[in-house]
């Protein structure tokens, strides 16, 4: 009971809160561990499965996948909008009138109407909390675990020759997403609070509401338009970040030939207009937003402006309980009409990059490898294979017979440009066959002229995920010589490699 408590009233903040008030130092065990039910190991393993080699759609697996926690964040966030358009202006309503009603009995009722306004605030506060919880931290969280796995999943399986793009698509597509789920969290809350709200205004203050309501339709075409364009500019601005990224990522690969060279002032020029590029559209899409949000801002205050004077001019008892009532509903319109028109931009947006997820994921695949026979005298056997890199028979490798036995030691040799890498790559399936056969054993064992280092320890880069095992991990030590290393390093095998610490050579 109490750890329920403890997660609806999220009281851990406070402790939180109070210890960093304090100055002292927060540490990892301080805050809750992400649920296991939406991490990679059990999420994203299952939506490998369910995925599945013949694809299918994202949204309707993200859909099925995560239903629960889609389920309750649009209650929470209808109940909250409608506690918040409704029931708050109508307790509103009914205390004012208590309140300047001459009998002494209605001093009672006022208490209650009094007491229901302090319980509203209470609900409202509660499901707005755990609304945006059950988005932004587990069903914005577990789109990002499932559509990483099946990128990185697909990424081992596409063809050569694909467009490679899952750097830009989970650092770019989907950090989005998920910097955008604080405010798309509000989305289905807004949408209640604006039905409730305009029924409420009908209710209180009748048909010159509907001149109030007419104003905020206004508004609200002209947003869903704004948001039209806005989608647009971001599909620009998610290519020109695409071009941006993978310019970036063949400067860092070839740096030594670039230094080399006397290239760096092309190369700099290259990046000064691919950021101009995303900068200018980053800004389109900026102002299309911006202008949709503040034209909702300004509407719960024309809306009431219109809506009094027509009950003015038409000669409508203006009541001072109706009168309130309907500013208040009016105000709390005001946050729907910021954040509905804003959440269509991000939905548009969200669209876009779920589109260019799927587009990924359906990428053809690489054919599945020929396997030799287990009592085969023969590691690997090429026979009449033409590889390309680019589809095309002007820029070819031939290999006409290609025998490896197992056990034996083999070297290819030849002048530099003459295909050594290429042949690896071609076996390893990294280019295009273009006819013949290649069989290999099912499992085979690739040593990259260039090493792949992760920013984490020694001993993270060795085990690379998997569970520690320490008698395997001292034998791979041994075989890649790295003990006297080890021994020479202040932190041992936690060491930290990469940006944020040393880099071994050799």
């Amino acid at each position: 009971m109490a750890s329920c408590l403890r997660e609806v009233f999220v009281t851990w903040m406070t402790t939180l809160m109070w210890k960093g008030a304090k100055g002292n130092i927060i540490v990892d065990d301080d805050i809750p561990a992400l649920p296991a039910e939406i991490s990679c190991d059990v999420l994203g393993q299952s939506a490998v499965m369910r995925y599945g080699p013949n694809g299918g759609s994202l949204l309707r697996l993200l859909a099925n996948i995560m239903k629960w926690d889609l389920v309750m964040w649009v209650t929470l966030g209808i109940i909250q909008g409608l506690v918040n358009a409704v029931a708050k202006p109508l307790l509103l309503k009914y205390l004012i009138e208590a309140a300047t009603d001459s009998q002494d009995s209605r001093t009672n009722v006022a208490t209650m109407y009094l007491g229901g306004l302090c319980l509203a605030l209470i609900i409202e506060g509660l499901t707005a909390t755990r609304g945006r919880l059950y988005y932004s931290g587990r069903f914005a969280s577990g789109t990002n675990t499932v559509v990483a796995c099946l990128v990185h999943s697909k990424a081992l399986r596409l063809s050569a020759g694909s467009n490679a793009k899952e750097r830009a698509l989970i650092g770019n597509d989907m950090m989005r997403i998920y910097e955008n789920a604080k405010t798309l969290s509000q989305f289905p809350s807004s949408v209640s609070s604006i039905i409730g709200g305009s029924a409420i205004i009908l209710y209180t203050v009748g048909l010159p509401g509907l001149a109030g309501l007419g104003m905020l339709v206004l508004v609200l075409v002209a947003n869903q338009t704004m948001s039209r364009f806005a989608a647009a500019a971001e599909k620009v601005t998610l290519h020109a970040a695409d071009q941006r990224i993978m310019l970036m990522t063949r400067i860092i690969e070839g740096i030594k030939a670039i230094k080399l060279s006397a290239w760096e002032v092309p190369f700099t020029n290259a990046v000064f207009k691919a950021r101009d590029d995303e900068s200018k559209a980053i800004s389109t899409y900026r102002l299309w937003t911006m202008s949709a949000v503040q034209i909702g801002r300004a509407a719960p205050t024309l809306a009431s402006c219109v809506t009094f004077v027509v009950m003015y001019t038409s000669g409508s008892d203006l009541k001072v309980s109706d009168i309130f009532a309907a500013f208040t509903v009016f105000q709390a319109l005001r946050l729907g009409l910021i954040v509905t028109p804003n959440c269509l931009s991000i939905l548009a947006a969200l669209k876009v990059s779920m589109k260019r997820v799927q587009e990924y994921l359906e990428q053809p695949e690489a054919a599945p490898l020929n396997v030799m026979p287990q009592d085969s005298p023969l590691s690997l056997k090429c026979q009449n294979v033409k590889f390309s890199h680019f589809s095309s028979d002007k820029f070819t490798l031939r290999v006409d017979n290609l025998l490896v036995p197992k056990g034996e030691t083999y070297a290819i040799v030849g002048p530099v440009g003459s295909g050594k890498s290429t042949l690896i790559h071609s076996i390893l399936g990294d280019t295009e066959k273009l006819e013949g056969l290649v069989t290999m054993e099912e499992k085979i064992g690739y040593v990259p002229q260039k090493s792949f280092v992760i920013c984490g320890t020694i001993e993270e880069n060795i085990v690379m995920g998997r569970e520690m095992n320490e008698s395997r991990f001292r034998d791979a030590v041994y075989r890649a010589a790295l003990d006297e290393d080890l021994s020479r390093l202040p932190d041992g095998r936690l060491t930290e490699l990469g940006e944020r610490g040393v880099t071994l050579s050799g």
